[in-house]
This record gives C-alpha cells, structure tokens and sequence, in this order.
C-alpha cells in the first residue's frame, strides 16, 4: 500500500500523505516523515513518547505532528518512526503514543527537513490525503 508521494516542487520538499480516516493520516504521516529523513528505515524501535496534539482541523493537527517529529530529530536524535494507541478528537486534542530509534549519526540521510510549512497545505478528504510542504 502506498502511504505517500513525493510531488514536483521546485526547492522545498512537497508530498501528499494518504490516509482516510484522522488516525490514519496520523499514522502515515509518522511512517512518512521516517521514509524522508534516511534512506533505510530501521525497524528496530527502541525509545518510545507519547506525543499531544491540539488543533481546530486535521491540517494544524499534522503541522503541530510534523514539528514535533523534527524536534525529536533535533534534540535527541530521536526518528519517529511508528505510531501506537491514538486517543482524542479533531477539533480538541489527541494524544498518539510513538515508537523510534535513536540515530547513531551514521544513517545515510535522504532529506534534511528544517521545519513544515503552512504553505500548500490541504487536506483532501473525499479523495483522503493531506498535502505538506517542508523546509529543507
């Protein structure tokens, strides 16, 4: 099953996320953003958090995810790279338990993502996608 795309874009990172449900959008935003940042995806979690969410409408709820799982990356080397137990609602708040691996600094890196962007973001619920611009 195909969980994201990589869009034409002309600088910047742009990909649209599949999922028709909130969870699983949240799921594969999670499993997108570790297919981004290494080449290789490890399977071996080891660290595990549990991540708040708040937002008005699914697509604050995904920027508010996505800049959590750069923070990861960024203050412990932490990558993100599965979801567990979902609870709450959009609009309100949720709270996603995740699972990771610490990197050892040695992964071959595919992007380097700076922060998620406001900037052609769109979700599509009929067709049941999101699309997400980010900062390299």
């Amino acid at each position: 099953m195909i969980f994201f795309d990589i869009l034409e874009h002309p600088s910047d990172l742009f990909v649209r996320v599949h999922g028709k449900s909130h969870r699983e959008l949240i799921v594969n935003c999670i499993r997108t953003f570790g297919h981004l940042v290494v080449d290789d995806v490890p399977d071996n979690v080891t660290e595990t958090r549990t991540i708040k969410l708040r937002g008005d409408q699914i697509e604050n709820v995904v920027v508010d995810l996505f800049s959590e799982l750069i923070a990861a990356i960024d203050s412990e080397n932490l990558l993100i790279t599965t979801a567990g137990e979902i609870t709450g609602e959009i609009p309100g708040s949720m709270t996603v338990n995740v699972s990771g691996v610490l990197l050892r600094g040695d992964e071959a890196y595919s992007n380097v993502i700076k922060a998620v962007t406001y900037h052609d973001l769109k979700y599509y619920r009929e067709e049941g996608f999101i699309t997400v611009l980010f900062d390299l």
